[in-house]
Parts: C-alpha cells; structure tokens; sequence
C-alpha cells in the first residue's frame, strides 16, 4: 500500500522468517500427537514497527506515514478504485487474519525464538529487494 497510519510506529509486531516457520511445520509433521491439531506458530520476539519501516526506507522503499484521516482518506481511495484490486484483496485477507487471531481454539502453539535487529532487518528487506520480492 505505500503508507502506515502514524500510530503504528510504536507497536511490536510478531515477524516470523519463513524458513523456520517451514522448519517447525516439518518437525510438527513428523510427530505422531500431532493429528487434527491445529498450531500457532510465531516468534515470540517482537519486532517494533518502526524499525522495520526504516529497513524498508533504507533500501529505498516509499513508505509514507499519515496521520489517521490522511491514511483513512487513502483506504477509501483504495475501496473504491477497481484498478487497486490487489490492494483490495490484501486489505481482506488482512481483516480476515485479523478476526481469526482474536478467536480461540488453537491446539498448541509453537514459539519460535529469534531475536531481529535492525541490521538484520536491513538484510530481509535488502534481500528481498534483489529478488523483486519488492
């Protein structure tokens, strides 16, 4: 989308890597109590929002941050154009992921333990820059 609403430059936020979260779904397949189980898996090491908006902007990324009206202006513009379909589709599966994390019922939850700073951030977001992830 471009943008962040300015008050959530503060908040922490659960970032997991993909490679450890594929590595925990393989060690849960491998156990045998895991069957019609559901699992959480997260890393319980937050990362705080505004560090990872400087990783993106130090690789150049154009992140703008706006106050809530400004930012609310931008989620209507995004409602109501067909051509940001994608944006869209994003916003509701964001929603979605929303509403499914506030219900209970989880099995187990695995925490997966890793730490990110900064420069390591800076690294995720630069390497995902060279594969046009971004």
């Amino acid at each position: 989308m471009g943008a962040v609403v300015l008050e959530v430059l503060e908040q922490r936020i659960e970032l997991t890597l993909i490679d450890l979260c594929s590595k925990a779904i393989v060690e849960i397949m491998q156990t045998a109590d895991a069957a019609k189980k559901a699992f959480h898996i997260y890393n319980h090491q937050l990362v705080k929002m505004d560090d990872l908006i400087k990783a993106f902007k130090e690789q150049r990324c154009k992140i703008d941050t706006l106050d809530p009206q400004a930012f609310s202006d931008m989620l209507n513009t995004i409602l109501t154009e067909d051509k940001e379909q994608e944006k869209v589709e994003l916003l509701s599966r964001m929603m979605a992921y929303n509403t499914m994390e506030q219900q209970e019922g989880y099995d187990a939850l695995i925490e997966i333990d890793l730490s990110l700073t900064v420069e390591y951030l800076m690294k995720i977001v630069r390497y995902m820059k060279d594969v046009k992830y971004i």
